[in-house]
């Protein structure tokens, strides 16, 4: 919905202004809630997520936060100043699905990873849990198992995909040992 899109964006800006920023990059998280932009943080740095979203950026909108802040600081700010002031047109959409488990337990087996890495729109797979390894029920960031990115022209297909990555998180994406 390009009105929610813009909505955020312009509330991004105001926030931005607001609190002084005038250079370098800056990392925001708002959700659109209610009808409305909701800020959830900001900071005077570039997103972060270990430069996962990177490739997505990239592809989707054809350039990324952390190449241009370079460009900028070594004096290349031309490259700054020729970028939209928000993208016209997505060749393709993108996204990072960071992965939820509903047990405890040993992780037997990522059976469900098979599925994942045929579906139309994948691109890669971010595992933080191995074979082995004591999965715990996500809470948060730091219990996450893992992430999975995807992009495709479709955002209906890129949206099925996402779907279906909740679905097997119920049940056929992780093979737990919960009798430990």
């Amino acid at each position: 919905n390009d009105d929610v899109v813009n909505a955020l964006i312009d509330y991004q800006f105001t926030v931005l202004d607001a609190l002084g920023f005038r250079n370098g990059p800056g990392h925001g998280e708002v959700k659109f809630c209610r009808g409305s932009p909701v800020l959830i943080e900001v900071g005077a740095r570039c997103h972060g997520g270990e430069g996962a979203w990177v490739p997505i950026a990239d592809t989707c909108v054809g350039y990324n936060q952390v190449d241009v802040a370079v460009d900028v600081y070594v004096g290349r700010g031309h490259v700054f100043d020729a970028l939209p002031e928000r993208p016209r047109t997505l060749p393709q959409y993108g996204c990072e699905v960071m992965l939820v488990s509903y047990q405890d337990g040993v992780l037997r087996g990522l059976p469900g990873l098979a599925e994942i890495n045929k579906m139309r729109s994948f691109l890669r797979q971010d595992m933080l849990v191995k074979v082995g390894d004591r999965i715990r029920r996500t809470i948060d960031m730091f219990t996450t198992p893992g992430s999975i990115l995807l992009i495709h022209t479709d955002p209906a297909i890129l949206d099925a995909d996402r779907r279906r990555i909740r679905e097997l998180e119920h049940g056929g994406l992780y093979a737990v040992e919960t009798r430990i």
